[in-house]
């Protein structure tokens, strides 16, 4: 990864949603665990797909592939989270 003055004002962007979307995650995550919010999970996840998504639009310049895996990952994560609250 290129340093922070090396980079885009685009990939700053990125780079700081990407961090805020990991540390909800795992707020999130930790909430559902301890059991202090039984829903936290319904947050968490698409969350996860938020940075996924993120993640492949900023490996498409350098590495195709890894972005196109991100994609398809973050995909299923939305089309399991939209399943399961039509679920509920």
């Amino acid at each position: 990864m290129k340093g922070w003055n090396k980079m885009t004002g685009k990939d700053k962007a990125l780079t700081i949603i990407r961090l805020i979307t990991s540390i909800l995650v795992i707020v999130f995550a930790l909430l559902q665990l301890l059991k202090i919010w039984d829903k936290a999970i319904y947050v968490a996840a698409p969350l996860v797909g938020v940075v996924l998504l993120v993640q492949g639009i900023q490996e498409f310049k350098d590495n195709r592939s890894v972005a196109l895996v991100s994609f398809g990952c973050s995909i299923f994560i939305f089309i399991c989270a939209i399943v399961v609250f039509l679920s509920l």
